[in-house]
């Protein structure tokens, strides 16, 4: 490229001194020389924006398949969590239906306070592990909700 204006750096009073040849020179010289010793470093910046570009597309496509894994791996925990509920479920109604057993056979005389207290117990137990899953399971829920990009404000009517 050619700068146009490369000539009027001279500071002289009269329309010959900035026409002489030594005033041209100097400004045309200039403005052609400029581009030469600009040319490597215009061409580090495109090399340095291109990388820059690069590493940018790399950590995208590092992003999207982290949220990819993260959304696989709560829809497979949902999956889990809820057949394990299930089963908990069962077995907290099997508790129940002991406890209510042992209670009943205690209070006709047929059986022990031992046996109501283990099946008391039993019945505890299989609720606290029953609200430890559904704890678990609406903790995945939220993951999941924010691996599919949600947030969390409240909803407005």
């Amino acid at each position: 490229s050619i700068n146009l204006t490369a000539s009027a750096g001279t500071n002289s009073p009269s329309l010959r001194d900035i026409l002489s040849s030594d005033a041209l020179v100097w400004g045309v010289g200039g403005g052609l020389t400029q581009p030469i010793f600009e040319g490597g470093r215009i061409g580090n910046e495109i090399e340095a924006a291109e990388a820059t570009e690069r590493e940018q597309s790399a950590m995208l496509r590092k992003t999207v398949l982290n949220a990819f894994g993260e959304v696989e791996q709560a829809l497979l925990a949902e999956t889990y969590l809820a057949a394990r509920e299930a089963a908990l479920q069962e077995a907290a109604n099997i508790a129940n239906e002991a406890a209510e057993r042992s209670n009943e056979e205690y209070s006709s005389g047929i059986g022990d306070v031992l046996t109501v207290i283990e099946a008391t117990k039993r019945k505890i137990d299989s609720a606290s592990q029953l609200a430890a899953i559904r704890h678990l399971r609406l903790e995945n829920r939220v993951n999941l909700h924010l691996a599919l990009g949600g947030d969390f404000r409240a909803a407005r009517k």
